[in-house]
């Protein structure tokens, strides 16, 4: 008897889509085995929309409803889905909705769902013109949903493979041109999750996890169709990734090995020139935060090794250009660069060792700051301020401290050398 009526109400979907819709839209509904329901109501199209709904196993739910305020009768479908589900306890549902009249060639919100395993679902909701969205779980509780509203070019592709994995997507265009693109791949881990937030234009964000216990999150804003990306790689284990940019033409690319990484990047553009960061994690428990405002402005971050610090933080004014480099190894390094002002600034950080400590804050024009230390508990601090400051610092072995300040109107060029032990060095000019 349960066999019987759920067969009636597959051909009561089956019969729906076909009586309900408008002139143009077809609909194919598949199922076999036990719990299945289909419901597909294509409203409104006057252009014709597609939807084939393939169901097999048990406890699957497919919805899938379509709209188009278009004209042109016997043209392709202007919104076009296609779900496909095999196993225990899939869910998926499609809503989309796109406005015009398109060309009888043209495919206005195409999605396409295939899930296979146990307990997952997938969400899809489009409106505006151009969009499309694809997801694919294979595996056990993979949950993705995907938002895509406004006008232009739209795409979001969702891979997800095994355990426990959670990924949203949002992407919202403001522009007739606009085009935001997202993929997430999340394939072989344990309780991975992704969030992708676009608001804007010629936005890109790419998200790839491999590994156990993962969080990612890329929220990117555009400000009059200016260009943003942003890409995150994490591998290993426990890995923590976050991505803030806002403006015009700002790029992020953080990359995590081993264990138990953390990496922060906020961005906010001006304009004209772009600010860009790159974070690379191999090691445990490293740490990488990277602020940036305004215009040109460059911070790279290596971390090797295990327990390190790193803070970046740079206000570039217009026609400034600020740049950031630090390299880490071996233990327990922390290096904080604090950099703004209206022309060349620069600071390199080597380090090296265990338990080193390195401080530059530089502002104003024409100014560099080289630094390097190997060895265990040297301490140096970098002040400067004003045009055309040079610091050169290099520290081998163990407790030096090296302190230079130059605050002066003038030009002014400071050399350390410490090697040995337990040397202190002091300049201020």
């Amino acid at each position: 008897m349960l066999r019987i009526l759920l067969a009636s109400v597959s051909a009561l979907a089956l019969s729906a889509g076909v009586a309900f819709a408008a002139p143009g839209n077809d609909s194919t509904v598949t199922q076999s085995a036990d719990f299945n329901a289909a419901d597909v109501d294509q409203t409104g199209s006057l252009t014709g929309s597609s939807s084939t709904i393939e169901q097999s196993g048990s406890g699957a739910v497919a919805n899938v409803v379509q709209s188009d305020d278009g004209s042109d009768l016997g043209g392709a479908a202007a919104n076009a889905s296609t779900i496909t589900q095999s196993g225990t306890t899939n869910i998926a549902s499609v809503t989309q909705e796109s406005s015009g009249a398109p060309a009888a060639t043209e495919a206005q919100n195409v999605s396409t769902i295939e899930q296979s395993g146990d307990d997952n679902s997938a969400t899809v909701d489009q409106k505006g013109d151009s969009a499309s969205s694809t997801i694919t779980q294979t595996g056990i509780l993979s949950s993705a949903v995907a938002t895509q509203e406004g006008t232009g070019a739209k795409t979001s592709t969702i891979d997800q493979d095994d355990d426990n994995q959670v990924a949203e997507v949002f992407q919202s265009g403001t522009t007739a041109d606009g085009n935001l693109t997202s993929s997430v791949l999340q394939s072989g881990g344990t309780t991975n999750t992704s969030t992708v937030s676009q608001t804007g234009a010629f936005a890109a964000s790419t998200i790839m996890q491999d590994g156990d216990n993962h969080a990612a999150t890329s929220s990117q804003v555009s400000d009059g169709g200016g260009n943003l990306s942003s890409d995150i790689a994490q591998f290993g284990a426990a890995q923590t990734a976050t991505v803030v940019q806002t403006g015009v033409e700002a790029n992020s690319v953080i990359s995590q090995l081993d264990i138990q990484n953390i990496a922060l990047v906020e961005q906010t553009s001006s304009g004209t020139g772009p600010l860009s960061s790159a974070i690379t994690q191999d090691g445990t428990l490293n740490d990488a935060n990277i602020t940036q405002i305004g215009y040109l402005a460059d911070s790279q971050v290596f971390q090797t090794g295990d327990s390190h610090s790193a803070t970046v933080s740079q206000d570039a004014s217009d026609g400034a250009s600020l740049a950031s480099t630090i390299n880490q190894s071996d233990v327990g390094q922390i290096a904080l660069v604090t950099q703004s002002g209206t022309g060349m600034v620069s600071s390199m950080i080597n380090q090296s060792g265990s338990d080193n400590s390195a401080t530059v804050g530089q502002d104003g024009s024409d100014l560099t700051s080289e630094l390097s230390q190997s060895g265990m508990m040297n301490i140096a601090l970098v002040e400067q301020s004003g045009e055309m400051k040079t610091s050169l610092i290099s520290q081998d072995g163990d407790n030096h401290y090296a302190d230079v300040q130059q605050m002066s109107l003038t030009s002014a060029i400071s050399t350390i050398t410490q090697t040995g032990a337990n040397n202190t060095a002091y300049v201020k000019q």
